[in-house]
């Protein structure tokens, strides 16, 4: 379910100060029109926005939350969290369904891979009852062990296209590298398919 007045509750606690400063100004000129009482209902609805906003789990920081377990996950080398948050309608460009990518991922994360990694620049750019997308830049700094850490530091920009079915949590539906630090000119590269690169 979207709960899209509360994805930002500044809007919420706007209508409530609307509320109360026209009630207030209703009681001031009316000489009683308005009980006192009725003043309190722009604070309480304003009480009420807050609490709701930490209440509500919307779809925008479900979506959040997902994404930086994830990637905490990988981190962590915890390949069985990684694939739960795997859609079984998982399916990349190049064709791996879920299964595929599952192997990949428990033998990527086999072996020392990944000593830390740091989100920024996260923007859900879609947030559905049904649909998502995330994207991310990540600085990930490679365990030394690592076959890969002749870099010892990448900055990738990634996409997360997720999917629900039946109010269950989101799911990965799709993942893509967009791309790997900008080139010498400045030029972002071509999508890279991680999952095949070995």
């Amino acid at each position: 379910m979207a709960y899209h007045l509360f994805d930002n509750p500044r809007l919420g606690l706007l209508i409530a100060l609307l509320i109360g400063i026209v009630l207030f100004l209703a009681w001031s000129f009316t000489n009683g029109w308005i009980k006192k009482p009725y003043l309190l209902v722009g604070p309480i609805l304003a009480g009420l926005f807050v609490l709701l906003d930490v209440v509500v789990e919307t779809n925008r920081e479900q979506l959040e939350d997902i994404t930086y377990r994830i990637i905490q996950a990988i981190e962590d080398e915890n390949a069985p969290e990684v694939i739960t948050h795997i859609s079984n309608n998982f399916l990349l460009d190049n064709g791996f369904d879920k299964m595929m990518a599952a192997r990949i991922i428990e033998t990527k994360l086999a072996k020392p891979l990944i000593a830390n990694n740091n989100i920024s620049n996260l923007h859900v750019t879609k947030a559905e009852n049904t649909t998502g997308q995330v994207e991310f830049k990540l600085t990930t700094t490679l365990d030394p062990k690592s076959r890969y850490a002749i870099i010892p530091v990448l900055t990738t920009f990634w996409r997360f296209d997720y999917m629900r079915l039946n109010d269950q949590p989101f799911k990965v539906r799709n993942m893509t590298m967009l791309w790997l630090i900008p080139g010498l000119a400045g030029q972002k590269q071509k999508p890279i398919d991680v999952f095949k690169y070995r």
